[in-house]
């Protein structure tokens, strides 16, 4: 779906029903499980290309490898790309969803749709100011504990090495999802 889908011009929301929010959702999730498997996917024969072209010396191999590689950089770059804007979609998803379950019922962003559509095809505008930037717009209270910021930030501190394995870091993501729910 499209920025559109959502907004219309004049920044009030488009008519959809909790049924079509719903299998909109099930659908971008759908979408983002395809998506991931094909990153994975593009990442593993990438790295695979690199590891072959490591091992052999032969020139002609080495090079059809390193065009396999350049191949699989933007393959992911694309992806990643996607996976974005459906994590963007997702996001707006759940945002009407949340109105729809809540008794509030805005009439729209107003003069916000053109910040809230830039927000959304820009590319260095990452899913969770996105998010922000929709729920502000929208009268949404932001959340308290975000766990997808709160992944990556163990996830960031685990490849600097402030946990010793995997299991800590688990451990501590779990123990900061705990002190996030009680507030």
């Amino acid at each position: 779906m499209s920025f559109s889908t959502w907004f219309k011009a004049d920044g009030g929301l488009q008519d959809l029903s909790v049924d079509d929010l719903r299998r909109e959702e099930h659908r971008l999730k759908i979408r983002e499980e395809q998506l991931v498997a094909r990153l994975q996917q593009v990442l593993g024969d990438r790295e695979e290309a690199f590891r072959r072209g490591a091992e052999n010396r032969s020139l002609a191999l080495r090079r059809i490898l390193a065009r396999k590689f350049a191949s699989g950089s933007s393959d992911q770059a694309l992806l990643e790309r996607d996976l974005l804007r459906l994590g963007k979609d997702l996001v707006t998803v759940r945002a009407f969803l949340s109105l729809g379950e809540s008794s509030k019922r805005p009439k729209g962003v107003g003069d916000q749709v053109a910040d809230l559509q830039v927000a959304y095809e820009d590319d260095k505008v990452g899913e969770s100011a996105y998010r922000d930037a929709l729920g502000k717009s929208l009268g949404l209270s932001s959340p308290e504990f975000d766990p997808v910021a709160e992944v990556f930030r163990v996830w960031r501190a685990l490849d600097k090495g402030e946990y010793q394995s995997v299991a800590d870091a688990r451990r501590a993501l779990v123990e900061s999802g705990t002190k996030g729910e009680k507030g």
